[in-house]
């Protein structure tokens, strides 16, 4: 009997088309704290039932024993969250009742040991979702007013400007395509001034390729002039607005936030980026 990585079994099933009844079960987690026994229950079946017998005493390759883990609960952000104003002491039965120990606590924040079979629960806001699930969706209170704030200002409106760009390209014979923002390290290598240090890697892809997210909308856009070609589509022109995605002193923007993005290009070799006018737009809200 053995423990396998939930993430190598989900990338490894997925990769090879193979949706097992093992392999749903072991990509959601179990308990390696089990192993033994579920090793003894097998052969205390097979003894049984089939009339098997006990060879041997167990064999053990690592004798390893899974601690729990630890999460910090942050008392407020139960109520930020989850909008219920649940008691402390309300927070301490339910953590009882999920077997969530508490090891430490202060008056902002409860220090947590998650059992090891618990293989869903890794963060602060996992142990929030469970505490609302026992408590109950329907005790939290839905709020008789809402507050809004009126503008009266004539801001500038980003989407009426997409929408008369799109038109025009669409009356000049352009397409719009809508792609992935999931794209390959090794297209986004071979970009000048493109340095790794900024990519928004994936922290776990069922796809090895695709590992990070796109930094340029260009790579997607060749990508789709490339399929339309390998299928004898000769003469198509694409246009997207997208979003690109980068990383700063260890923080996450997506580009987007400050400007939207749109890339055109077409199929003939001679009508890429042919015109400036038509290769990259910026827009600034």
């Amino acid at each position: 009997m053995c423990v396998f990585r939930s993430k190598t079994i989900r990338r490894t099933s997925t990769r090879h088309g193979l949706k097992t009844d093992a392999a749903s079960h072991f990509e959601k987690g179990i308990d390696p704290n089990t192993t033994e026994t579920v090793l003894l229950r097998a052969a205390q079946l097979i003894e049984e039932i089939a009339n098997g017998k006990i060879a041997s005493d167990i064999f053990k390759t690592e004798n390893r024993v899974f601690e729990d883990f630890k999460v910090d609960l942050e008392i407020s952000n139960v109520k930020r969250l989850t909008g219920a104003d649940i008691s402390l002491d309300d927070i301490k039965k339910i953590l009882s009742l999920l077997e969530v120990k508490i090891e430490s606590e202060t008056s902002t924040i409860l220090q947590l040991l998650i059992p090891p079979y618990r293989t869903d629960v890794t963060r602060e806001a996992d142990v929030i979702e469970d505490i609302l699930r026992i408590y109950g969706f329907n005790n939290v209170p839905i709020p008789s007013k809402l507050n809004a704030s009126v503008n009266f200002s004539n801001a500038f409106d980003t989407d009426k400007l997409y929408n008369k760009i799109a038109d025009n390209l669409v009356n000049i014979g352009f397409y719009e395509m809508m792609n992935n923002s999931i794209s390959k390290s090794k297209y986004q290598e071979n970009l000048k001034n493109s340095s790794s240090e900024n990519w928004v890697r994936l922290l776990s892809s069922i796809n090895t390729e695709l590992d990070v997210m796109r930094n340029n909308i260009l790579i997607s856009g060749l990508e789709s002039v490339a399929h339309n070609i390998n299928h004898k589509n000769a003469n198509v022109k694409l246009f997207e607005f997208g979003k690109t995605y980068t990383t700063e002193k260890h923080r996450f923007y997506s580009l987007s936030n400050w400007r939207r993005k749109c890339r055109a290009c077409s199929t003939k070799d001679e009508a890429i980026f042919r015109k400036k006018s038509f290769s990259n737009f910026h827009f600034w809200k």
